[in-house]
């Protein structure tokens, strides 16, 4: 389950994780302002709850992975990873 960085591959899944939602997270703030201070507050409120929910699912990679490098979660993780890149 090594990549070719000698690292374990769900490190991979893991930093590509955080990097996807903070790329999404920049596209969310490059939408730029709705004109009315209530509705911006309002989305970013919800861009912060929703950057922290999917931080989450990263940190539950990292903490599967760690806990139990080969077993059945890291390894599904890993392989969901390799069928999505």
């Amino acid at each position: 389950m090594a990549g070719c960085s000698g690292e374990p591959e769900w490190k991979r899944a893991y930093e590509d994780c955080k990097s996807r939602v903070e790329s999404r997270m920049q596209s969310m703030k490059d939408r730029g302002s709705t004109g009315d201070p209530r509705a911006d507050a309002l989305h970013e409120s919800l861009d912060r709850m929703g950057r922290d929910l999917a931080l989450s699912a990263c940190e539950m990679i990292r903490q599967s992975c760690e806990d139990d490098p080969g077993g059945h979660a890291c390894e599904a993780i890993v392989e969901g990873y390799r069928s999505g890149e």
